[in-house]
């Protein structure tokens, strides 16, 4: 918490969360929160394979901008994240994603699988 006093103190008003997977940190709710209590804009990153039930409302509130990375077309996701349903997991998941307070925006890292994330996006 020490951290985000300080930057706050330097004029920092963003924060974001990312690498790995922010979700699995517990005290991460507490870290949003206090950011948010700071009056930082709080950006959180996810493969979103795991926002659901508790994970997803333990943002809920505290997450300004919430990005779940695409990696492209399933196969490509799945190539990428190491998982042969790493894309449906993610997938499965968005209805409840879209429905937080949060802005939710989707990271995609391969200029030819655009149209994948549209279609997402638009689901």
């Amino acid at each position: 918490l020490s951290a985000l006093d300080d930057a706050h103190a330097e004029g920092y008003n963003d924060v974001a969360f990312s690498g790995g997977e922010p979700i699995l940190y517990d005290d991460l709710r507490a870290l949003l929160g206090h950011a948010k209590s700071l009056g930082m804009a709080t950006n959180l990153t996810s493969n979103g394979i795991l926002l659901k039930g508790k994970r997803l409302k333990m943002i809920e509130g505290v997450t300004d901008l919430l990005a779940i990375s695409l990696d492209g077309v399933p196969d490509s996701h799945n190539r990428m994240r190491n998982h042969p349903k790493a894309f449906d997991l993610m997938f499965a998941n968005l209805e409840g994603i879209r429905e937080t307070e949060s802005m939710v925006a989707y990271r995609a890292y391969s200029r030819h699988d655009l149209d994948c994330l549209f279609s997402v996006g638009l689901d």
